[in-house]
């Protein structure tokens, strides 16, 4: 059986977005700052945006024009991945 999580079992974890393209969903949960599962609201000071090398320039790019929205204690790095 499943177990229900604590509230603050997994409290600042970080995310890694793999083959994040433009990195839509990566500045989003940074500028949410938190994200659900288990029904427990959990805080993100770190998302991870992934992508191979040729996507990287524009990852960084969204990135870069969308500072403004992210939380003050969200942020989002890019970085490559070829998996």
């Amino acid at each position: 059986p499943k177990e229900k999580l604590e509230s603050n079992a997994f409290s600042k974890c970080n995310i890694l977005e793999l083959g994040a393209g433009t990195g839509l969903l990566s500045i989003i949960l940074a500028a949410l700052g938190i994200f659900l599962a288990n029904n427990a609201y959990l805080t993100s000071n770190k998302v991870y945006a992934t992508d191979i090398p040729e996507i990287l320039s524009l990852l960084e790019t969204n990135i870069e024009h969308n500072k403004q929205v992210m939380t003050k204690n969200g942020s989002v790095k890019a970085f490559a991945l070829d998996w």
